[in-house]
């Protein structure tokens, strides 16, 4: 059904018209007739055209070239659980060696003892205050959501391995080597049969782990502590390693000065087919955290002790500290595992979560995706209602928009909040830009941006929406001559890898990494103000 709301103008000055001219767009300037400007009268419509919608599980994505991998669970009572994992592979440190000083001489004798092995991986923090008498830093994360305690600030525990992975991961398309390869949220992987790294039973993300303390030991006797701390002392999670698996597959493999470099680490390809990676997982199910991390300064820590010794006597002659460093590099994908065991699929609603959660399609116009090559009989309607007997475009376009409002109780229950939601075009071959977000610079900073709605807010509750602009999408398909059909949409959760960096930048990925989700108000009946319609304000003659 078709809503008009009509309110007539006063006879318009050419000052008004002047205006008017200076901030339509171009195209909307060569639409207007010369008898525009004139004695005649102008009328504002507004027009309100039904959606039908649908939510959409998302199975997997892409996880390779994310830019941000999630590491927890998540548990929302609207969505179910999402368990999420990571695999990377690890660089080759620059030296090799376990031992750089002199050749060794007679009788003397080199012997590396390995005293900890740690996985570094940087939170997202931000500096909140600097102690002026100690100056201890205070850090806030960033990007962990789902259980927080904040009388005590701490984050939900889950279970946490790391394995030593079996899966060999290749950057090339093993059917096609001249093409990268594609790893998805869904695949499975090996692991090694004896490369059980850690196993962490109740791991939680923390502010304030910042420091790491290693023991330097000759036998059982500690000679030295060395305090490791990241750049400005940020807070990373800091997990120990199996000592024994590093000192078997890396450490009692190294040469030392003079010795020839083994195959395993004479290259990173035979490095990576070596020691294939590690594998982070997140083992439990129950409500937790998750974080969101870049991985970008992620690196293993080898410390060892080179303790040198006269052959004959067994003295010690010298301790050397040693530390090799293997960055988290190469190939990195994510795991997501969803069981949407609570998703309520209603027709009413919209359920739409981040990270292969789930997503809507949106139809405008009467789009029908079993007969997208014949223009919808709505389409066909409003381009002749726009158009005169002459063909000729007789409405300006001041306004097209969609707005979807959040489902009143939702925060009630909601563990995170979504602030920002992703409309775009979905066609057969891949998805794009709507020309909306291309054409306005300062359309990205409004666009889908969560908005309390003023007037139907009251004191007892308040009222939010999703909106977004597609004045220029509708310009362009009533332009006179347009024979084209209108568009499925999908709606997704936001994402910083969403927004377009160049004109020529249209495709929009799959990539998503935010594991948060919203409930959407959808269709309670035709005079519920929260309902999803299509609202084009235009002026005509």
């Amino acid at each position: 059904m078709t809503i008009k709301v009509l309110n007539a103008m006063k006879k318009p000055s050419y000052f008004s018209l002047l205006l008017l001219f200076f901030v339509a767009c171009e195209n909307d300037i060569n639409t207007i007739d010369a008898g525009f400007i004139g004695d005649e009268k102008f009328t504002n419509v507004t027009v309100d055209y039904e959606v039908s919608f649908d939510t959409e599980n998302i199975d997997r994505i892409k996880s390779t070239a994310l830019g941000q991998y999630l590491l927890g669970v998540y548990n929302d009572p609207e969505f179910g659980a999402l368990k999420a994992s990571f695999v990377s592979q690890l660089g080759l440190p620059s030296n090799v060696k376990y031992y750089t000083g002199k050749e060794f001489v007679s009788d003397t004798i080199v012997t590396p003892i390995l005293d900890s092995v740690v996985l570094y991986v940087p939170y997202q923090s931000t500096l909140k205050s600097i102690d002026s008498d100690t100056k201890v830093k205070t850090f806030e994360l960033d990007s962990v959501y789902g259980l927080y305690n904040k009388t005590t600030k701490e984050y939900g525990s889950f279970h946490l391995k790391v394995h030593k992975l079996n899966t060999f991961l290749s950057s090339l398309d093993p059917t096609d080597p001249s093409q990268s390869n594609t790893y998805y949220t869904d695949k499975n992987y090996d692991l090694a049969a004896d490369g059980l790294l850690a196993d962490i039973v109740n791991f939680k993300p923390s502010a304030s782990d910042t420091v790491t303390i290693i023991e330097r030991k000759i036998g059982n006797e500690i000679y030295d502590r060395d305090t490791i701390r990241l750049t400005n002392g940020t807070p990373r999670m800091a997990i120990p390693l199996s000592k024994e698996i590093f000192k078997r597959d890396i450490l009692d493999l190294l040469p030392a000065t003079g010795e020839d470099t083994p195959s395993e680490f004479s290259s990173l390809a035979n490095f990576t087919r070596h020691f294939k990676g590690l594998y982070i997982e997140t083992v439990s199910d129950d409500a937790a955290s998750i974080a969101s991390l870049k991985l970008t300064d992620a690196f293993v820590g080898m410390y060892y002790t080179n303790i040198v010794k006269k052959g004959s006597t067994d003295a010690v002659l010298d301790t050397i500290k040693e530390t090799r460093t293997f960055a988290l590099g190469g190939v990195k994908a994510s795991k997501f595992e969803h069981d949407h065991a609570r998703l309520n699929n209603d027709p009413k609603n919209l359920y739409i979560q981040g990270a292969a959660g789930s997503q809507a399609n949106v139809k405008l116009l009467g789009y029908d995706s079993g007969n997208t090559g014949t223009v919808s009989a709505e389409l066909l309607g409003l381009r002749n209602e726009a158009h005169d007997a002459d063909g000729k475009l007789k409405w300006l376009i001041n306004e097209a928009s969609l707005k979807f409002y959040m489902k009143e109780d939702f925060l009630e229950t909601a563990t995170d909040t979504v602030f920002k939601l992703f409309l775009y075009k979905k066609t057969p071959n891949y998805n794009s830009q709507i020309v909306d977000y291309m054409s306005s610079a300062s359309a990205l900073a409004v666009q889908g941006k969560l908005t309390k709605d003023k007037d139907l807010s009251t004191d007892d509750k308040n009222i939010y929406y999703y909106k977004f602009l597609l004045t220029d999408y509708i310009t362009n398909l009533l332009e006179t001559g347009n024979t084209a059909n209108v568009d499925n949409f999908g709606l997704k959760v936001f994402t910083q890898s969403d927004v377009p960096t160049a004109a020529t930048d249209t495709i929009v990925t799959s990539y998503n990494w935010d594991p948060r989700g919203v409930v959407l108000h959808g269709k309670e009946s035709e005079a519920d103000a929260k309902r999803v319609v299509l609202k084009i304000k235009y002026a005509k003659e």
